[in-house]
Formats: C-alpha cells, sequence, structure tokens
C-alpha cells in the first residue's frame, strides 16, 4: 500500500517578512497595485499605562528614559504598554546577568553556562523587542515619522 506522509503544517501562520503599513504603500503610491487595508488599526500616540508587573527601579527608569525619546517620534502608542514593559524588563535582566558574568568568581563552568544562556535568551528578547521601537540604526532607517504627536496618516486614508 501507498500511504502519502502528510504535508506538515505551519506553526505560524504569518511567517516571514512583516507587512508595510498601509499609509507608507500609500505614500509610495501602491506600487504592488495589491488592494489597501483601509481598516487597519490606528492606535492612539501617547504615553502607555505601565504594566503592573514592572517594579524594578531600574526598569522603571528606562521606561522613563526610553519613552521621552519614543514619544515624541510617535513611536509609543498607549497599547505599547506590555510590550514596552517586556522591553524594559529584560534590559534590566540582560544587565544583571551580564554583571555576574562578568564577576563570575566562585562559580563553575556549569552554572556560568546557564548564567551565558540566560544572558543570551534576554539578549534576543531585547533585540526583537528594541526593533518593534525602532531603537536601532537599521530599524530607524525603515521608519517614516514625522516629528509630532499627532496621527498624521489618518487623512491619508479617507
Amino acid at each position: 500500500m501507498n500511504y502519502k506522509k502528510p504535508k506538515p503544517q505551519k506553526a505560524i501562520k504569518d511567517t516571514g517578512r512583516p507587512p508595510k503599513p498601509t499609509a507608507l504603500k500609500i505614500l509610495e503610491g501602491n506600487p504592488g497595485c495589491r488592494p489597501l487595508n483601509e481598516n487597519e488599526p490606528k492606535p492612539e500616540i501617547g504615553m502607555p499605562e505601565k504594566p503592573e508587573w514592572l517594579k524594578d527601579d531600574r526598569a522603571l527608569k528606562l521606561w522613563e528614559d526610553l519613552s521621552g525619546f519614543l514619544l515624541p517620534l510617535g513611536l509609543l502608542t498607549k497599547i505599547d504598554g506590555i510590550m514596552f514593559g517586556m522591553l524594559c524588563q529584560s534590559a534590566v535582566l540582560y544587565g544583571e546577568y551580564t554583571e555576574s558574568l562578568v564577576s563570575s568568581a566562585g562559580y563553575d563552568v556549569d552554572e556560568l553556562r546557564k548564567i551565558s544562556a540566560i544572558a543570551n535568551e534576554h539578549f534576543k528578547n531585547m533585540r526583537v523587542l528594541s526593533s518593534l521601537f525602532g531603537l536601532s540604526p537599521s530599524d530607524r532607517s525603515r521608519l517614516h515619522v514625522t516629528n509630532t504627536q499627532k496621527n498624521e496618516d489618518d487623512d491619508i486614508l479617507d
């Protein structure tokens, strides 16, 4: 008997490159001529609420410092609290584990490997989350913002 192997299913439906924002497609003249998403969500720009679990003083300071840079650029919205809090917390935890690697006196090799693995995970989390907020030069090169806190793309779709 011939049995066909079942086709592997994708675990994540939306793999690949993230979609380009509709407002940017319109500004470019919709070069792909594909239908535009006229119902794209546009969250209100503003300071999000801090998550209740974000209590570390260093994470709270990072929250205040980074939000001061992101808000005027319109890169922080009122619904970004959890993701922004995760970024701040990951940055602090990465710093803590890196500090313990630097002052590694008294740790055996297995403990150092575990600490290093945890630090690497926090670094990966921090990298992914920081890219969502345009915190690296390459991420910023992909963003198109104005220096106002108003959602200017609201008028483009009308």
